[in-house]
């Protein structure tokens, strides 16, 4: 059994090694586990404390097992060279929404898509939704409050033996 979230476990992710396991909770943390057989296998090997709100993703890179990306509901995506050192390098991706949903990496590794929710709840959306909904419950015909979304698409290029790695917007797109 592998303890250390106190909250809710939200996603999870195995490296391209199969020795570490990544989990990401609603508490803000991401913890990081060795799969190695025997002893070791369970050992909290870090726990990521960088994100102020609950995290939404975590995703190791297909080709650099040491690369872990994280996306939370504070906005911030963040990219970890996780190499056994006693502290994480951690490099954090400017994203400009309130909320980054998700990260895939494409299959080379090279690049990393990261979906966002550019209205994540503003200040006055709760009371734009109540008067949404009173409205309807009169009878009348509008439309929800909208949440727009965008991809951002990064490079993903590691520096110095693997031991760094530079990422850098490539493209935005508006969905």
């Amino acid at each position: 059994t592998f303890r250390g979230h106190k909250g809710e476990i939200v996603d999870l992710s195995i490296n391209s090694t199969n020795l570490m396991l990544a989990t990401g909770s609603n508490d803000t943390t991401i913890c990081v586990w060795l799969l190695e057989p025997g002893d070791r296998l369970g050992l909290q090997m870090c726990v990521l404390t960088r994100h102020p709100q609950g995290i939404t993703n975590v995703a190791f890179s297909p080709t650099h097992p040491n690369l872990l990306h994280t996306a939370s509901s504070d906005g911030l995506a963040l990219m970890w060279n996780i190499t056994g050192e006693p502290k994480p390098q951690c490099l954090e991706m400017s994203t400009e929404n309130p909320a980054v949903l998700i990260g895939v990496f494409h299959s080379s590794g090279k690049y990393l898509a990261t979906g966002h929710a550019r209205s994540w709840p503003r200040e006055g959306s709760m009371e734009r939704e109540q008067r949404a909904n009173a409205a309807l419950a009169s009878g009348a015909n509008v439309a929800p409050p909208a949440i727009s979304s965008q991809v951002c698409v990064w490079t993903v290029t590691p520096v110095g033996h693997g031991i760094g790695v530079r990422v850098e917007k490539w493209r935005v797109v508006d969905v």
